[in-house]
């Protein structure tokens, strides 16, 4: 996607920001950062397009985006502004983006993570901006050792910490003034869905759930591969244990084909919405005790709410279980499968299918209309 940014170094030169707006009719987007105090009063019309640049009047607002500007008329509901937020978890900052859509006034609340490392891009990239563009507020934060979020070892990969960390995110939402709690959505992706599946059973608030390429538990991750695979995890986890008293961390590769790895899965699999020079670069790993944390649990608590968990078409040789296998303790779930590889669900165009079945399930069991922009 192209775009412009106009920077608060810019507001002082009235000229400069209107030949510039002028000049990007093919951009697909305008991001704008500048204190609504200091926003001049220029013409936003150009020859091909009408460009709707609106801001949000929070002390802490960051950005505001139109998508979709190509059409003659931005519809309002396709704005939303990012909110940057920071709460506590047992002492440990933990960090998040709330988006907000301009309408409608009353949004239903999604609160989104993800319980593996270097899968927080995806998120934010793909499923949370366009999830803002139907009109659904939603707040995406990285659990503690991962991400923007403090906590070491980095990467460290711990269940029941995860849902200590939800719950003081829930807390950190309900305390705030400008954000609407009445409908509340949890959305847990991979490993996320299994320790989000455990805070909704223990919120009264919480009205659905949304599982995207879910795991149910981190022990039903570890049992689903052979026991060669467990007994090097349990190995490697003892010794970063040991190691970590004298040294660094003993880390394994989260994803991996050619060695040991907690994820059998190429190393771009989890960044495909990465450029692929960042990509080559990054190198994702875990501390090896993650495999000890991923065994002792073994949380599966009744969900009760209306919930829908989505996959790829299950195929056999998988070593997670299809996601029918999930819905034991799950009364209200609906399944999702779609002709789509893990890696495929991190780009496009499946994410246009994902969130179009989210907006469905969300529209047929809760009480939203994202189209009203009144």
């Amino acid at each position: 996607m192209s775009a412009k940014w106009f920077d608060e170094d810019w507001y002082n030169d009235i000229d400069l920001i209107e030949s510039s707006i002028h000049d990007i009719d093919t951009a697909d987007a305008i991001r704008v950062n500048i204190p609504t105090s200091q926003w001049p009063q220029i013409n936003t019309n150009t020859q091909d397009a009408e460009y709707e640049l609106s801001f949000v009047t929070s002390p802490d607002s960051a950005y505001h985006h139109v998508a979709d500007v190509s059409s003659v008329t931005t519809p309002s509901r396709y704005m939303f502004s990012t909110v940057a937020m920071s709460f506590i978890s047992e002492e440990v900052a933990c960090r998040g983006t709330l988006y907000r859509p301009d309408c409608p006034n009353d949004p239903a609340l999604i609160v989104t993570a993800s319980g593996l490392p270097g899968r927080s891009s995806i998120i934010s990239s793909l499923y949370a901006e366009r999830l803002a563009n139907a009109g659904y507020a939603l707040f995406h934060f990285d659990v503690r050792h991962m991400g923007e979020s403090d906590g070491t070892p980095r990467n460290h990969i711990d269940p029941a910490a995860q849902r200590d960390d939800w719950e003081a995110a829930l807390a950190g939402l309900r305390a705030r003034a400008d954000v609407d709690t009445t409908r509340l959505i949890l959305c847990g992706v991979d490993l996320g869905c299994g320790v989000a599946a455990s805070v909704a059973a223990n919120n009264s608030d919480v009205d659905a759930m949304i599982g995207i390429t879910p795991i149910r538990s981190g022990r039903s991750f570890f049992d689903s591969h052979s026991r060669r695979y467990r007994l090097r995890g349990l190995i490697r986890g003892i010794r970063d244990r040991v190691q970590s008293l004298l040294t660094s961390p003993h880390t394994v590769p989260v994803y991996d084909t050619n060695e040991f790895a907690l994820i059998d899965a190429p190393a771009s699999y989890p960044s495909n919405s990465i450029a692929q020079s960042q990509r080559n670069a990054e190198d994702i790993s875990t501390p090896a005790r993650s495999f000890l944390a991923l065994s002792r649990d073994a949380v599966k608590s009744p969900v009760t709410v209306p919930t829908v968990l989505i996959d790829k078409t299950s195929e056999s040789g998988d070593l997670i279980k299809p996601i029918s296998s999930m819905t034991d303790d799950m009364p209200n779930a609906t399944t999702i499968e779609l002709s789509f590889s893990h890696a495929e669900l991190c780009n496009q165009p499946a994410a246009d299918t994902v969130v179009a079945h989210i907006d469905a399930f969300l529209s047929s069991n809760l009480d939203v209309n994202v189209t009203d922009t009144d």
